[in-house]
């Protein structure tokens, strides 16, 4: 896995190689000073707003947790730090994921399986705001004369099989196939050792369908809170090309961005998308404004932005570690 790690990110070393290659570096950088220290802070703060929808579409499946302000606060932290482990390790959205959940069991005493089923119905329904998102998305394209056709087929491609990735992954949750798979498995013998964690299987499929069938009105909110942090980052788009003194449309910035977090999604193997983020804005943004180097700067723009996040979360897990285990719990009941 350590080597593996180390091709990805060698891949995308030289992605992000080839794209500082064909963009003129003279102007990338004069649109980056262009765009300055006051700029980033204020996408930067852009952002938490949109880690603060995520975490409120995560609150929204524990329904065994309080939904108040603090418990929003402690998701928020949890949250931040497993997406610096998301950003550092090669498993895109899931290296992060058991540190939420041991994080949430050392210092909340939430328990791995009620952790664990939260976690997969929010990941699930952050990707089904994301399908919409990005269908809205290939729509705005089919009316953008400036964006060659090659890219919207590549985008209709890539969102066709995110949309049956996904959809199939809520028909094993909702459906509870796991449980019958492993009901069969048992029953004929062909896994033995399945028996040993059946009752577990079938508590975790239970605790999921639970959720999309007596808790709609939280399944309609999360669903919403996750739509909303998408949004938020098409407002970071236009602010981006604003500050950069290329102001696009609303649709426009939905485009893009809807571009970016399809490759983002088709390439999360690479650490940090690094080189992926930065190609996709050359490759868009050079065919829709006729400058590489603008795309390039929108990527080094946003790439500091993440590095801000991903030192927070850095800093918030040193911070959590030295806290004492179970210091929040004495004050609210949490789920187990």
């Amino acid at each position: 896995m350590h080597y593996l790690r180390l091709a990805y990110l060698v891949a995308g070393l030289v992605l992000l190689g080839v794209t500082l290659y064909e963009a003129d570096l003279g102007a990338v950088w004069h649109y980056v000073r262009e765009f300055g220290p006051w700029g980033t802070a204020l996408i930067t703060a852009l952002f938490l707003l949109a880690y603060l929808a995520d975490a409120a579409a995560w609150q929204l499946t524990l329904p065994g947790i309080p939904g108040t302000a603090r418990w929003l606060q402690r998701l928020f932290v949890v949250r931040t730090i497993g997406e610096a482990f998301n950003d550092i390790t090669p498993f895109a959205s899931l290296g992060g994921e058991p540190v939420k959940s041991i994080l949430l069991k050392t210092h909340y005493g939430i328990g791995y399986r009620h952790s664990g089923a939260s976690l997969v119905l929010a990941k699930t329904l952050i990707t089904l705001s994301l399908v919409v998102f990005l269908s809205i998305g290939l729509a705005l394209s089919l009316t953008t004369p400036a964006l060659p056709a090659a890219y919207k087929v590549f985008a209709a491609i890539g969102l066709t099989g995110l949309t049956a990735c996904t959809y199939g992954f809520f028909i094993v949750q909702r459906f509870r196939l796991t449980s019958v798979t492993a009901r069969w498995l048992h029953r004929t013998g062909l896994y033995k050792g399945v028996e040993r964690v059946l009752h577990v299987i079938h508590e975790f499929d239970d605790q999921i369908v639970a959720f999309y069938v007596d808790h709609r009105y939280q399944l309609a909110g999360s669903l919403a809170f996750a739509f909303a942090s998408w949004m938020l980052g098409i407002v970071e788009i236009q602010i981006i090309m604003y500050g950069l003194g290329h102001p696009v449309s609303f649709a426009e910035a939905w485009v893009i961005e809807a571009l970016a977090q399809l490759v983002r999604a088709a390439t999360f193997f690479i650490p940090a998308g690094i080189g992926t983020q930065e190609g996709t804005f050359l490759l868009v943004l050079g065919a829709m404004t006729g400058s590489p180097a603008l795309g390039v700067a929108v990527g080094v723009v946003r790439r500091f932005r993440q590095l801000i996040w991903l030192g927070l979360g850095v800093a918030m897990s040193w911070k959590l570690s030295l806290r004492p285990r179970f210091a929040a719990v004495k004050e609210e009941p949490s789920a187990s």
